[in-house]
């Protein structure tokens, strides 16, 4: 009795796994067009692993040029953001604040920033730069307005 109580075990427990890495693979899939999810279920904001400082070259809005574009988030909810235009600016501009998480708990908001896009969504060591809607960025440059986890 004991071994057939066992066996179904064992059987349920393959079955399982094998349900999950089905899962997987489709999840595998949709994070090629979408921002990885930090956890089913468990956001950005309360896994407490995107503390670090992220990191890209974005297009000047106004001008035919480059952005370099740092932003270190902190655990206490402070924020340094740093923006320098390559090769016009001799040093780089930082503003230094608060952050907060809208409702969905993925989407941060740096509270100083004004007159440019102010929100990211907060995906898996990077960020996503949202426009003026929170909305993610698309078109040809749409690589650019990712932030890579640097530290």
């Amino acid at each position: 009795m004991n071994k057939v109580i066992v066996a179904i075990i064992a059987f349920a427990s393959l079955f399982i796994v094998s349900c999950n890495t089905e899962t997987k693979k489709v999840e595998d899939e949709k994070l090629t067009t979408m921002p990885s999810p930090v956890a089913s279920g468990i956001t950005a904001e309360k896994a407490n692993n995107y503390f670090g400082t992220y990191v890209s070259t974005l297009p000047c809005p106004d001008e035919d040029c480059q952005v370099e574009l740092s932003l270190e988030l902190m655990p206490d909810y402070n924020f340094v953001y740093s923006t320098q235009r390559i090769g016009i600016d001799k040093e780089a501009m930082f503003t230094a604040g608060t952050y907060h998480f809208e409702k969905d708990g993925n989407t941060l908001v740096l509270n100083e920033i004004a007159n440019v896009p102010n929100a990211f969504l907060v995906g898996d060591n990077e960020i996503y730069q949202l426009d003026e809607k929170q909305q993610r960025i698309g078109g040809p440059n749409a690589e650019q307005y990712i932030l890579k986890k640097s530290k």
